[in-house]
């Protein structure tokens, strides 16, 4: 029981050190401001690739005719989601909804941000 104890307190940082990546673990450095707000550009984020199942209100790496990027899911009606841009110029960065149509994918949830903006 000390054991497991012991190898629950340990940072995952520390593991990591430890053991390497999972090799479904991948950094990405963000390139515009679509999600300023949360994640900005120049900011790297680390996406769980084997992680795609939707979970209301957070962020994904996904795919949408063919145009690689991170959006933020919320649930909608009639089995569609809203891809939603955390920036606030809807202008620039409209909110779209997807079904399971082949245009659109999920390619892993967001599970960290690193950089100088703010969360």
């Amino acid at each position: 029981m000390g054991n497991e104890l012991y190898a629950s307190s340990i940072a995952t940082q520390s593991l990591t050190h430890f053991l390497g990546e999972p090799p479904r673990i991948k950094h990405l450095r963000v390139l515009d401001e679509s999600m300023a707000a949360t994640i900005y550009a120049g900011d790297i984020i680390t996406v769980d690739t084997g992680n795609k199942k939707p979970v209301n209100d957070r962020c994904f790496l996904i795919s949408v005719w063919g145009s690689v990027r991170v959006g933020r899911l919320l649930y909608a009606t009639d089995n569609f989601l809203r891809v939603s841009s955390d920036n606030p110029d809807k202008t620039l960065y409209p909110d779209e909804f997807v079904n399971d149509e082949p245009s659109f994918m999920i390619l892993g949830r967001v599970i960290e941000r690193r950089g100088d903006g703010g969360l």
